[in-house]
Order: structure tokens, then C-alpha cells, then sequence
């Protein structure tokens, strides 16, 4: 019991204060089945840093409540961001395409 309250209390999204308690909520209540749907249900990803921080907790959580297989958590990760990173991509070039562009290319390079 004590591990499932640990977990339910830990933030999934600082942008947004979402935490695992409220994912759960999502999953359970309001059939959230992807990441889009949770996106819609509960803001994570919607913040400031654009699924940067958070895409990945709430990936794994959606495997570990047995949402998604481990394939299906990765195939759901990579278009979750890749729709967050979309009207920022042609906007950004020289030195301010470097910076937003780090994190998704370690993530690109780890699913590779």
C-alpha cells in the first residue's frame, strides 16, 4: 500500500502539477487508452517545456497501469512528441534550433 501512495503522490508533469494519482484517475475513469487522450483529460505535456519533462513518466505509467504494452508506449511516446515538437520545429533555425532540438535527438537516438 505504502509504495502505491508513494507513486500516486509523485508529479509526472511540473509544468502542468499533474501527478500519477491524477494519470491514474484518467485511466481508470475516463478511459484514457494513449497519450493524446491523457494529454486532453489532464494537460500533462502542455506546459512550458512541451512534453520535454514529462512525456516519458507518463509513458511508462500508461505501461505500468497496463494501458499499453512496452512497444505500444513507445510507439504512442514518439508521435506524442513528435505532434508536441511540430509548430515548433519550422520556426526555429541557428542557434535557437540547436536548443529545442537536444532533447528530441536523444530521444530519436535512443529509439534508433
Amino acid at each position: 500500500m505504502l509504495e502505491k501512495e508513494r507513486l500516486d503522490r509523485s508529479i509526472v508533469c511540473e509544468c502542468e502539477a499533474v501527478t500519477a494519482e491524477e494519470v491514474r484517475y484518467a485511466v481508470d475513469e475516463l478511459d484514457v487508452n494513449n497519450l493524446v487522450d491523457l494529454r486532453r483529460r489532464s494537460r500533462v505535456g502542455m506546459g512550458t517545456c512541451q512534453a520535454e519533462l514529462c512525456a516519458c513518466r507518463a509513458a511508462g505509467l500508461m505501461n505500468r497501469f497496463e494501458v499499453a504494452t512496452p512497444r505500444q508506449s513507445t510507439t504512442q511516446l514518439s508521435a506524442f512528441m513528435e505532434e508536441r515538437w511540430r509548430g515548433i520545429e519550422p520556426i526555429a533555425w541557428g542557434k535557437l534550433f540547436a536548443k529545442p532540438n537536444l532533447p528530441l535527438g536523444c530521444m530519436v537516438a535512443y529509439w534508433v
